[in-house]
């Protein structure tokens, strides 16, 4: 029996894409994939604070080498974040229903079924 959940992670894309869109990671939550969300999403924002750190609020205190660091790696997670939410949409769509358990050796024994 399938659980039920408030948003459906096989539903519509829009509001996931939108979000991951602006914010790497954030889409993957709504996916159910939290912690690879959450991981991504701290990333893209330590690393665009300190590339506007370094280009606009103070460019004589960060490295010029730091600066472009961290808008490449802003720019690679950015892009890592639209590959991994393509991928999780595309494993939810193909995955079938989730079948149900077998029974374990001990309730095959309770019920009186042998295995062949």
């Amino acid at each position: 029996m399938p659980r039920a959940t408030s948003a459906n992670p096989r539903g519509p894309l829009s509001a996931a894409l939108i979000l991951n869109l602006l914010l790497p990671g954030t889409g993957l939550i709504l996916r159910r994939r939290e912690w690879l969300g959450l991981a991504l999403s701290l990333l893209f924002g330590i690393c665009c604070n300190v590339a506007l750190a370094g280009r606009l609020i103070a460019p004589a205190a960060i490295p010029g080498w730091l600066t472009m660091l961290a808008i490449v790696m802003a720019a690679a997670t950015w892009l890592w974040g639209q590959v991994l939410f393509k991928r999780c949409g595309v494993s939810a769509s193909t995955q079938s229903e989730p079948r149900a358990a077998s029974p374990t050796p001990a309730e095959q024994s309770a019920s009186g079924e042998t295995s062949a």
